[in-house]
């Protein structure tokens, strides 16, 4: 099954989709290349999620898989370290996340065939935008949960940026599959938490508030409305 995986998520990652329906036929094709790599369950029906392939997730992170998504060497240790079962990760979070990386990858594979068509270059390359905000919201997830840097959030403040963080990170298949305006603003958002985080000044937590203010164009208390409804959505 280790082999099966890793194979096919690397034969995704390096060809070409033979695919007919374009972008609108995304949602089908993420399907398709799910089944593809997680193999079938114990009854031989294909399945569509990662179950019992958390140990050889870590291999995945560390194979030329996750090179398709050009992320910085602090952006791959992210990658690695929730790919890796751990106190902070249970075998089920590392699980779903490989069952999100197939999904982005698939979208991130289709997108880039479609660049080159004219008609659809606009979606796809907000897909292709959208694939690298999501892993790198994945990659950040380490890092919750940890002392604020700013100290410009309350306990409570923080506790529930750090759930809507897990929301974020979950939604990864359905970002890509929104309409462009709704997933452009959820790239943006998690692009800027990234940069934020990166920039060593900001808390993941304190990241996504501050994020959402300067996206939304909105003050504090409004931001941290929008996370609460993240945090809550389903």
């Amino acid at each position: 099954m280790k082999k099966q995986f890793i194979a096919g998520m690397l034969m995704i990652s390096m060809t070409a989709p033979a695919f007919g329906a374009g972008m609108k036929g995304m949602p089908e094709y993420i399907k398709t290349v799910k089944e593809h790599v997680l193999g079938k369950d114990a009854a031989g029906k294909a399945r569509t999620n990662a179950a019992g392939l958390a140990q050889q997730a870590h291999t995945i992170a560390n194979d030329k898989i996750i090179k398709n998504f050009d992320l910085s060497s602090g952006e791959a240790r992210g990658i690695r370290d929730s790919l890796t079962v751990s106190a902070k990760n249970s075998k089920e979070q590392v699980e779903a996340r490989l069952e999100n990386l197939a999904s982005l990858l698939a979208a991130r594979n289709l997108a880039k065939d479609r660049l080159s068509v004219q008609a659809e270059k606009e979606e796809a390359q907000s897909v292709l935008e959208a694939t690298n905000a999501m892993v790198r919201i994945m990659a950040l997830s380490s890092l919750k949960r940890q002392v604020a840097v700013k100290n410009n959030l309350t306990k409570a403040e923080s506790d529930v940026a750090a759930e809507a963080l897990d929301k974020y990170e979950a939604l990864g298949e359905a970002v890509v599959s929104m309409n462009k305006a709704e997933r452009d603003m959820y790239t943006k958002v998690a692009l800027k938490t990234d940069e934020l985080v990166q920039s060593g000044k900001f808390s993941p937590e304190e990241a996504l508030v501050e994020s959402i203010m300067v996206a939304k164009g909105v003050d504090k208390a409004k931001a941290l409305e929008i996370v609460k409804k993240l945090k809550e959505c389903v």
